[in-house]
């Protein structure tokens, strides 16, 4: 009964890792609010390639998408922590 279930999902899994994606990236849709971006490929570091660096300016997890409000905070919560360097 278990050997089914396990050959089709099997099955399942290399059709889905077969199938090519032919849709192009686009950062902005992707990004949104935080921005893209814009990195020279000449100016990265020795050994880091352009797949290592992060799309979006700001970070999805950053102050600025703060549980997803982003600009929509309340103007009453406190900012980033500047530790002394405002």
């Amino acid at each position: 009964m278990k050997l089914p279930a396990v050959m089709i999902a099997g099955l399942t899994a290399s059709a889905m890792a077969a199938q090519q994606v032919d849709e192009e990236v686009n950062p902005v849709k992707i990004c949104g609010r935080l921005g893209v971006m814009k990195v020279n490929p000449d100016n990265l570091p020795e050994g880091v390639r352009m797949e290592d660096v992060r799309m979006c300016a700001g970070h999805p997890n950053g102050y600025d998408n703060y549980y997803g409000w982003g600009d929509y905070l309340p103007r009453w919560f406190p900012g980033p922590p500047t530790f002394g360097y405002a």
